[in-house]
């Protein structure tokens, strides 16, 4: 099933990824669309249908509730749950055109109970 709507805008922000109240550390996105996001996680496996949420800023005080719908070699698709908000919009207006990353790449990191694809 294709979840993906509209236009994708590439998009560097960093952004903390949870699992429950299980920090998985800090990311990538790498584009955003109306109702989804690119997350660059490495070789991080989030799994299909999981629910996590991302929280972005340096008080992490935008958090965004999403559910991961596609999986990649190098990250993962979530498609937000929350908010009705355009999230290109939202995230252009909060962190300007070019994102706040100074990182040249993502993180690497493993979620508890998934093996690592090395």
């Amino acid at each position: 099933m294709e979840h993906r709507e509209g236009h994708r805008e590439p998009m560097r922000v960093d952004v903390d990824l949870y699992l429950g109240t299980h920090n998985l550390g800090t990311f990538q996105t790498r584009n955003v669309s109306r109702h989804g996001i690119f997350v660059e996680t490495g070789d991080t496996r989030g799994r299909t249908n999981a629910v996590v949420r991302l929280a972005f800023g340096q008080n992490q005080d935008l958090r965004i509730k999403g559910t991961v719908i596609h999986q990649a070699k190098d990250g993962i698709g979530v498609m937000a749950l929350d908010t009705d908000d355009d999230l290109r919009h939202l995230l252009r207006n909060r962190f300007g055109t070019q994102g706040t990353s100074a990182k040249p790449g993502p993180m690497t990191q493993t979620i508890p109970g998934k093996a690592s694809a090395a």
